[in-house]
């Protein structure tokens, strides 16, 4: 494990707009305390106009990027705006002492900790590229060299004893009549990572998908001690904050502000570390504290919060979350997990949209892990599956991670394909609904027919059949579609 020196850089506004202050001090670990030295004694100046200016259009174009969809002289364009803000941060007395404090010795590391104001923290500090060096390279993507967002005002958390298994708590929120979610990819490539770790009882996951996800999440919080919280779904911005959506009782959607969030899960037991696979989940355009859910979590005594400032493909994202639980598993400062999970990225072109709030003083928000291989609890992963069966995702994720254990269970094997068949029946009419609620109406009869075509449709009741073909007439019907067969007929019959 290494051993690291911090580099706390503080950037301060000043009284001229886009002029801020730099400072920054040397931390070093030392007889089991940090010894702090100033490192620049007048502060130095960072002009952020130019790089707010072109932020818009660098969005677009990283966008560009992780869709595939960017040529040669845009990829020449992202590298400039990565080491112009490299040169605008490290200037003179700090880059000096940046180049000293690179490590160059196995089992040496440096933290980098910015310590930001509203107005900056949309910048994508993690793309900065050296230019200190013959040949400049991504900073972000040195295990030897981290780098966090971080905040003076925030009390630093201690680790929390680790007791093996890892306790990871997934929470999909897809309500209706918003973008449908994949969930089912990202969550099938990360048990499937993380199988050989769920087999010798390291690592335990649980789910929620659907209805009522705030009772439920203060529910299994209450009882539970989760180390981690993995949210995948959506935010909006609601007056200078960001509210996550999640599903009411009849899978609606419910926007739940921070204050709501907070005062919902007064009771539970706080994770050490929480990641959001969220639109706008770590994004901070507005310039105003607070603006993001990630500095929601943040600034909550939450020691360490993972985020996307840019969208990300659900298979970077299972292969991100499944590299980042194993390493902390194996007791990896988070910081470090992080990068080494940037570096899986790197060929997908996503490495950079992962970010890091960190509040812990060494990368450490764990304690070592105790506990020695075990069985893993093959019955009641069963049981959660069975007990979820009214919830088809949620009872999908369970008998998937069972199967992990055990692929050669015919009754697990059984009750994993029912519940991805009807999962798919769910996604269908969620796809329709969305389609429909956006007058695609040819998009909408699509998802219907597919609904209806399906070898498994006949399990489902026959009101809800009979409701789904009338839907599907009235979209063919809205998108001028003429209706020369009635297919549908056999699937109620």
């Amino acid at each position: 494990m290494r051993t690291y020196n911090e580099l706390a850089i503080t950037l301060a506004p000043s009284d001229k707009e886009n002029l801020f202050l730099v400072t920054a001090e040397h931390r070093v670990p030392h007889n089991f305390q940090v010894v702090r030295r100033p490192v620049i004694i007048e502060p130095e100046k960072f002009y952020a106009k130019q790089l707010l200016e072109t932020l818009d259009t660098l969005n677009h174009e990283v966008i560009n990027a992780i869709e595939g969809r960017r040529p040669s002289y845009q990829e020449e364009k992202i590298e400039k705006f990565s080491k112009n803000l490299f040169d605008e941060l490290f200037k003179a007395k700090l880059r000096n002492e940046f180049s000293a404090l690179v490590p160059n010795v196995p089992g040496l590391g440096l933290r980098i900790r910015l310590d930001l104001p509203p107005p900056l923290r949309s910048l994508p500090w993690e793309m900065m590229y050296r230019t200190d060096e013959d040949q400049p390279r991504p900073l972000g993507l040195n295990p030897a060299i981290t780098l966090v967002r971080s905040s003076a005002a925030v009390h630093h958390c201690q680790p929390m004893g680790l007791h093996l298994p890892l306790k990871i708590l997934v929470v999909v929120c897809s309500p209706r009549k918003y973008p449908p979610l994949n969930a089912r990819k990202e969550i099938s490539g990360l048990l499937n990572r993380l199988a050989g770790l769920i087999r010798d009882a390291q690592v335990q996951v649980d789910f929620i998908h659907g209805a009522n996800t705030l009772f439920r999440m203060a529910q299994l919080m209450g009882g539970d001690q989760y180390h981690i919280v993995h949210f995948i779904g959506h935010g909006e911005e609601r007056r200078g904050e960001v509210h996550m959506i999640m599903e009411d009782a009849d899978q609606s959607a419910a926007e739940i502000s921070p204050a709501e969030l907070w005062q919902a899960l007064g009771g539970a037991r706080l994770p050490h570390l929480v990641i959001l696979n969220i639109c706008i989940g770590g994004a901070n355009r507005m310039g105003k504290p607070f603006a993001s859910l990630a500095d929601v979590f943040f600034r909550s005594a939450i020691p360490a919060v993972i985020a996307h400032q840019f969208p990300i493909r659900d298979d970077s994202a299972s292969f991100f979350a499944s590299c980042l639980y194993e390493s902390i598993a194996m007791g990896t400062p988070v910081d470090e997990a992080l990068t080494y999970g940037r570096q899986i990225l790197l060929a997908s072109k996503d490495w950079y949209t992962p970010i890091l709030f960190l509040n812990s003083d060494n990368g450490q928000i764990f304690g070592a892990p105790i506990g020695a291989r075990s069985q893993a609890d093959l019955n009641g992963l069963a049981k959660k599956a069975e007990a979820a069966l009214s919830r088809w995702p949620e009872a999908a994720s369970y008998a998937e991670e069972a199967f992990q254990i055990n692929p050669h269970n015919q009754e697990l094997q059984a009750l994993l394909n029912q519940a991805l068949q009807e999962e798919a029946l769910d996604a269908y009419l969620r796809e329709a609904s969305f389609a429909q609620a956006n007058e695609d109406w040819l998009g909408a009869t699509k998802y219907y027919q597919d609904y209806l075509d399906h070898p498994t449709v006949k399990s489902r009741p026959l009101a809800e059949r009979e409701r789904v073909n009338q839907q599907m007439h009235a979209s063919r019907a809205a998108a001028g579609i003429a209706d020369p067969w009635m297919k549908w007929r056999q699937c109620i019959a």
